[in-house]
């Protein structure tokens, strides 16, 4: 058996790899390590042996009639996908909850009932588009031992920016049973919402073999997928997203307690405000010249213009030295004397200032008259 233990925070190197998801309101970058190295002197034979190459016994795969199929889970993530991408973050969504007064596990009456609850709708609010997916209803008929579905839908009013029906119209259009509707805020809860009951055992075997596992309107845009190494994400998306967050997915074998596999998950976000260079930045701070060495001039103990509580030491500033007019009013400056500097800088400033420029050296009279005081 094998648990998840999750945990923020997650540093990812430069030089290692990542998949990067393009959602439509933001990036989600992956990172995965497998540390399992107990699997590496197995070897497979056929379809129902493997081989262990140290001692060559050959042994049996045991067999689990309820394992999930690698197409379903295939279908699901894709499925999250599509659906994330095309409903979050809207004030035009909804998100409603079908159920039936009596035990239903027809698929095909579901799917009929649910095209025309679909079609009174479009005809009241024109066209809509839509996912759901349908799934077993267990909380209400557990304790009589009955069997029924139920459908998750996720409805947006594409030509409005604000869209809502009150439940006891919805409950009204359907005409089957109890209905609910909300609205989601995170995407945690819109993945749980709809396939939090999904992958239990009865709801497979209820389910038709290669089935759908959901059903949508046509033209919803699917997540495309890219492959950067860290460095070369930064680099072409830097500017424009930050990180929101980031967090560990360790998979945990329960037997030995070893970590099998690490996830690494960070969420980036579009700026409100793109970052810009300004060129022709100017900015006047006091320093304390000590001396002039290999054209740049070293000074302790800057003030930054913003936070005048911050003190840095043995700072190095480019200057021009072949202005012999500001090279004089360098030389006039005493050690221990407070001055003031003219700078010329590319925003925003660097905490070495290492892209600054001395433009000048300003005396008392031109900071009384330039009001600097």
């Amino acid at each position: 058996m094998e648990s998840i233990n999750i945990s923020s925070g997650g540093w990812i190197d430069d030089d290692e790899t990542v998949t990067v998801k393009k959602y439509s309101h933001m990036l989600e970058v992956t990172n995965s390590s497998n540390k399992q190295t107990n699997l590496k002197k197995y070897k497979r034979h056929d379809k129902n042996t493997y081989v262990n190459t140290v001692t060559g016994e050959l042994m049996k795969y045991n067999q689990n009639d309820v394992k999930i199929l690698k197409w379903v889970k295939r279908e699901i993530a894709n499925a999250k996908d599509i659906l994330i991408n095309n409903f979050y973050g809207h004030q035009n969504v909804l998100f409603i909850t079908l159920t039936y007064n009596k035990p239903v596990i027809d698929f095909k009456e579901v799917q009929r009932n649910f095209r025309n609850f679909y079609n009174k709708l479009q005809r009241r609010y024109g066209k809509l588009i839509y996912f759901q997916v349908v799934e077993l209803q267990k909380n209400r008929w557990q304790k009589k031992k009955q069997k029924s579905l139920h459908i998750h839908l996720a409805l947006k009013n594409p030509n409005v920016k604000r869209f809502s029906i009150e439940n006891d119209e919805i409950c009204v259009l359907w005409e089957k049973g109890f209905t609910k509707t909300d609205r989601l805020e995170t995407v945690n809860k819109i993945a749980s919402y709809f396939f939090k009951d999904f992958l239990y055992q009865e709801n497979l075997r209820l389910y038709p073999k290669y089935k759908n596992i959901f059903q949508c309107s046509q033209g919803l845009k699917d997540v495309t997928t890219e492959t950067y190494t860290m460095k070369e994400f930064l680099n072409k998306y830097g500017e424009a997203f930050y990180r929101e967050n980031s967090n560990i997915i360790n998979i945990i074998d329960n037997k030995t307690g070893k970590i099998m596999c690490i996830h690494k998950k960070q969420n980036y976000m579009p700026r409100k405000y793109k970052k810009k260079n300004k060129s022709n930045y100017k900015c006047i701070i006091p320093i304390r010249f000590i001396k002039v060495e290999n054209d740049k001039i070293v000074c302790d103990d800057i003030y930054t213009f913003r936070r005048r509580y911050l003190k840095r030491y043995g700072i190095k500033i480019p200057i021009n030295t072949k202005n012999t007019v500001l090279m004089d009013k360098i030389r006039k400056m005493q050690k221990r004397k407070k001055q003031w500097i003219l700078l010329k800088a590319t925003f925003p400033l660097k905490y070495d200032l290492s892209n600054t420029t001395v433009i000048d050296i300003l005396d008392e009279k031109d900071i009384v008259v330039n009001r600097l005081f």
